[in-house]
């Protein structure tokens, strides 16, 4: 009986390990994609207009920023459970929503090429990140789409 209990022990000490080590490993995806938003020198570029974007298109940065997503999904769908993947990318996502909004803030939106560039970058992200849940029914980055709203209300 002894042994059993020790056994149990062990057993509920390894679970514990696995799961630590689970959760930093994807802490520390969430925070490989979360500094991809720190990219601020792209970013303030494609706002700038110091780069050529065609109209109705997302900015490099954007597109790059979505790329990044969708290739760390494709590679995580067959590993994660969709428990796990919902909730690494509900942390991804909502680690975007809020530094995206606070650049977009910071950078202003009083032109209007500042402004439709943000608003289509924003389109481009959220139409992208919900491909990758369409079972999901919730909105995927709710304060770029309040922000987006916002800014194309006043345009």
């Amino acid at each position: 009986m002894h042994a059993r209990a020790s056994l149990a022990r062990q057993l509920d000490r390894i679970v514990h390990d696995l799961r630590e080590h689970q959760r930093k490993v994807f802490s520390k995806l969430v925070s490989i994609m979360l500094d991809r938003v720190d990219n601020s020198e792209s970013m303030h570029a494609s706002l700038s207009g110091s780069v050529l974007v065609m109209p109705g298109q997302p900015s490099p940065y954007m597109a790059e920023l979505v790329k990044d997503a969708q290739s760390l999904h494709r590679v995580l769908s067959p590993i994660l459970t969709r428990e796990q993947l919902d909730n690494v990318y509900a942390q991804i996502l909502g680690g975007f929503d809020a530094k995206l909004v606070a650049i977009y803030t910071a950078a202003g939106s009083a032109e209007a090429a500042v402004a439709h560039r943000i608003t289509t970058d924003i389109a481009h992200l959220i139409t992208a990140m919900m491909q990758l849940q369409p079972d999901s029914t919730q909105l995927c980055c709710p304060q770029l789409a309040k922000f987006a709203q916002h800014i194309a209300s006043r345009t």
